[in-house]
């Protein structure tokens, strides 16, 4: 794979041309590519990809591997690789001014001055409009959002020799700008510039140049009153970064706080090219369209025009080794009753044993057509009509169903939500296990949809305080191999031979493979008089027929595609990152809860004062946002609403969108 390397002002970049699509990069690839030590090195690395409407779309990376919403300098420097790119395609029309999408919307670029060969430029950047400023008097500064969040200061001296960083990395992280942080610029007025130098976080060091810190540094000082407006409110400002010089135009709005027609001319020069060893076997990007096909997520809503990140199934095609099990088997074209081999049995345990060092008897495996079924069987086995079930809310919706459905009481250790997480109240869980009408407890881990993947010592705790009153405990594991970065999911029955005793665990390929619609998943249950009444209540209207193709799947899944189910991970987190960055720069009064498992986003929206169910049914109506309500998961829900990000990048930026266009609006 080349990558072109490019400078803007002192900020390095690579670039990759992914108009087809193909590329797909984890956190850990785009943090070894922009490592300066043991990578190419760079301020970040960026895609030029398709756009639907304009001439291409950026997607911006920190070199830390988060996503990034908008770069000045990286912003000069993707339209100079564009124009190059284009002339090279069609000499005859030379290309000079563009219109891309970028995560913080539509910008402006015109090709101000050129060499022969397109590899050294002068980019004049049309720069997001900025609509306040603020006087940061505790900290003798201004703050603004330029695409990017930046906190100004201004010195009288010196700044060429100051050591900035120390006091950079305090203001960087201060509490007046958390959570999200802020970059931060350090100013000095001569008589006809400004000189300025920039901490940046996402590099978490001073840069050479910041493109969206030049423009906030030129609109403070006009602020601040170092600049004086034409007749018609321009401004025009000379600046000298560390390394390069630029200009800034803009017009200001009489307020004395908000200016527009923002534009940030600079260099934007080509290094050279790089080749690396980068993953294109999967792509994640891809749109696939999905309605018309009898999709439950898709084809719900009445409006065809509602994005739905609703119900958790993901919008990825499965792996290429699934398509391949499946092709093959319809191609034999007789569908017949079919019974479960012992090759998936084999697959189920060596899966379990090899990734999570659990060793599952393959008597322990009893097949059903999903985890909801044998939730539902479960305890239609273990437990009697009026028995309580403890559940720990918020959670998965059809917990409640499962219970109410078979008679039993719903009884909530409800979860304690504190700093963006959720933790477990385990005082309340021994007072409510202590009821003698408990029978069982069903544990979601990962948790669905707090996002937790819980610890072994709380599952431990979990588990003792169970046993030591006599209740069962489902594991709900269906999530299981979907976990982030840091955190490692733990089968509740392999912690020690009582937990295997007194537990049943359900677990499925289902979820982490996209393969949901295929129905199938596994009871594992050591204890031999369980298991078979766990089977007769499965079987009880005899409606648990083997599917030819969810054993096929599979076996596929657990034995060939454990290097598409990294990738996805990878992808899932980037979601996440963009997500977070993305809430941080644009929604910061709506939390979003730490992931630590599952694909599911949940969103704090308190302080929208609009209940959970009210958000849902006006997202649909008003922004063409389908969303689940917190609610839905539990009276701890409400406030909440629950996001599917496993879908393509762009699509979740343009459900994120739609939902900033919405809050913007109440």
């Amino acid at each position: 794979m080349t990558f072109f390397k490019y400078q803007g002002a002192g900020n390095d970049f690579l670039i990759a041309d992914n108009r087809d699509g193909r590329l797909v990069f984890s956190t850990q690839d785009i943090k070894d590519l922009c490592d300066r030590k043991y990578g190419f090195g760079a301020d970040g690395l960026m895609l030029l990809e398709t756009s639907k409407d304009h001439d291409f779309r950026m997607v911006f990376y920190n070199p830390d591997g988060s996503g990034g919403m908008m770069c000045g300098n990286g912003g000069r420097c993707i339209v100079a690789f564009a124009a190059r790119l284009m002339n090279e395609e069609n000499p005859e029309a030379v290309k000079r001014t563009f219109t891309f999408e970028a995560a913080d919307g539509l910008h402006q670029a015109e090709i101000i001055d050129c060499n022969e060969t397109f590899t050294k430029m002068t980019v004049r950047l049309g720069m997001s409009d900025v609509n306040a400023i603020e006087d940061i008097k505790e900290e003798n500064g201004y703050f603004l959002d330029t695409g990017t969040r930046h906190f100004v200061r201004f010195i009288e001296s010196g700044l060429e020799t100051s050591d900035i960083t120390a006091e950079g990395k305090r203001l960087r992280h201060s509490n007046l700008f958390a959570p999200q942080g802020t970059n931060v610029d350090f100013v000095q007025h001569e008589q006809d510039r400004l000189l300025v130098r920039t901490y940046e976080k996402g590099v978490e060091d001073e840069t050479y140049a910041c493109g969206t810190g030049i423009v906030a540094s030129a609109i403070a000082a006009w602020h601040a009153g170092f600049s004086i407006p034409g007749s018609d409110g321009s401004v025009h400002t000379e600046i000298k970064a560390k390394r390069d010089s630029l200009s800034v135009d803009f017009v200001t709005e009489s307020d004395g706080k908000s200016a527009h027609g923002i534009w940030l001319t600079g260099p934007a020069v080509m290094i050279g090219t790089v080749n690396a060893a980068v993953n294109m076997k999967y792509d994640f990007d891809e749109i696939i369209p999905r309605r018309g096909t009898n999709s439950y997520k898709w084809d719900s809503a009445e409006n065809p025009d509602v994005l739905p990140m609703w119900v958790a199934d993901m919008d990825f095609r499965t792996a290429p080794a699934i398509i391949d099990a499946l092709r093959k088997r319809v191609s034999h074209g007789v569908f017949g009753y079919t019974r479960v081999p012992q090759a998936y049995y084999d697959a189920v345990t060596g899966w379990f044993s090899r990734r999570h060092g659990w060793k599952i008897n393959s008597d322990w495996i009893v097949y059903t057509t999903g985890v909801v079924p044998a939730l539902s069987a479960i305890i239609k086995a273990l437990a009697s009509p009026g028995d309580k079930v403890l559940i720990q809310g918020p959670v998965y919706n059809c917990f409640y169903s499962s219970i109410r459905n078979n008679g039993c009481r719903i009884v909530s250790n409800s979860l304690i939500y504190k700093d963006n997480t959720y933790r477990i109240d385990f005082d309340d869980l021994k007072r409510k296990a202590a009821d003698p009408e408990v029978r069982l407890m069903i544990v979601c881990n990962p948790h669905n949809p707090a996002g937790r993947v819980w610890t072994k010592e709380e599952l431990t705790r979990i588990g003792e305080i169970c046993i030591d009153n006599g209740v069962t405990v489902i594991a709900d594991e269906i999530h299981c191999e979907l976990v982030c970065p840091g955190h490692k999911y733990i089968p509740f029955a392999s912690i020690s031979e009582d937990f295997l005793k007194h537990s049943v665990t359900c677990i499925s390929a289902s979820k982490s493979f996209n393969i949901a619609g295929l129905q199938i998943a596994n009871i594992v249950c050591e204890d031999k008089l369980t298991r078979e009444k766990i089977d007769k209540a499965i079987n009880i209207n005899e409606v648990c027929d083997v599917n030819p193709f969810g054993v096929i799947a599979t076996i596929a899944a657990y034995n060939e595609s454990e290097e598409w189910l990294t990738r996805l991970l990878s992808y899932i987190k980037g979601n996440y990152d963009y997500m977070s960055a993305y809430c941080r720069e644009y929604l910061p009064t709506c939390q979003l809860t730490r992931l630590e498992g599952t694909y599911l986003a949940w969103m704090d929206c308190r302080n929208l004062k609009t209940s959970s169910e009210a958000l849902e049914e006006r997202l649909v109506r008003e922004a063409g946002l389908w969303l689940n309500a917190g609610t839905m998961y539990g009276p701890e829900g409400e406030g909440f609403m629950r996001w599917n990000i496993a879908c393509p990048r762009s699509v979740l930026a343009q459900g994120l969108e739609r939902f900033r266009g919405f809050i913007n609006k109440l």
